[in-house]
């Protein structure tokens, strides 16, 4: 059956892909600053469920584990936000 989670790992690698397409990119002076846009982008479209167990794991409960996830999907948008503000 189809999941929307295939969905989404799909749009993060072809994000990737992307990412390594721009930093391969010559004649692109901004291309190291646009391939991390690109590459930040493609992770959050990668976490999922699996990141959300693998933190529960890592910090014991749920709760806490889906917090510091959350937090730190933040802080990559916030990076993203940076790059392009600053013309990246």
């Amino acid at each position: 059956m189809f999941q929307q989670q295939y969905l989404m790992w799909l749009a993060g690698l072809i994000l990737l892909v992307v990412a390594v397409l721009s930093w391969r990119d010559a004649h692109n002076p901004r291309r190291f600053t646009t391939g991390l846009f690109w590459a930040l982008y493609g992770l959050i479209f990668l976490v999922g469920d699996w990141t959300t167990q693998l933190m529960s794991t890592l910090f014991g409960t749920t709760e806490l584990g889906t917090r510091y996830l959350h937090i730190g999907v933040g802080v990559l948008v916030v990076a993203m936000a940076l790059i392009a503000g600053c013309g990246g």
